[in-house]
């Protein structure tokens, strides 16, 4: 069963318009996990800014729930989310 997704996009000139895009499940489980691994070196490589290593650590510390929020993504790849955010908390103590 494909899941659809509605993708809002806007332009230079302040066009905006939407894609209706039609995602199978692997699809969306591969791209969770595309994007835990991204936030986790995004946070552990000290290179980055802070202004996106903290978006990393917010997204990592929210309890929002939709496709691609961390407790889903986390969920969906049978990670303990409250075990993850102790680790990373270890790693970004220069963000708090």
């Amino acid at each position: 069963m494909n899941t659809l997704i509605s993708v809002s996009h806007s332009h230079e000139n302040n066009a905006s318009y939407e894609d209706v895009v039609d995602w199978n499940p692997s699809d969306i489980y591969r791209l969770q996990k595309a994007v835990i691994k991204q936030s986790l070196r995004e946070l552990g490589d000290h290179r980055r800014s802070t202004e996106m290593r903290r978006e990393a650590l917010d997204w990592l510390m929210s309890d929002d729930v939709h496709p691609f929020s961390a407790t889903v993504c986390c969920q969906a790849h049978k990670l303990n989310i409250e075990h993850l955010r102790n680790l990373v908390a270890h790693l970004v103590k220069d963000l708090n």
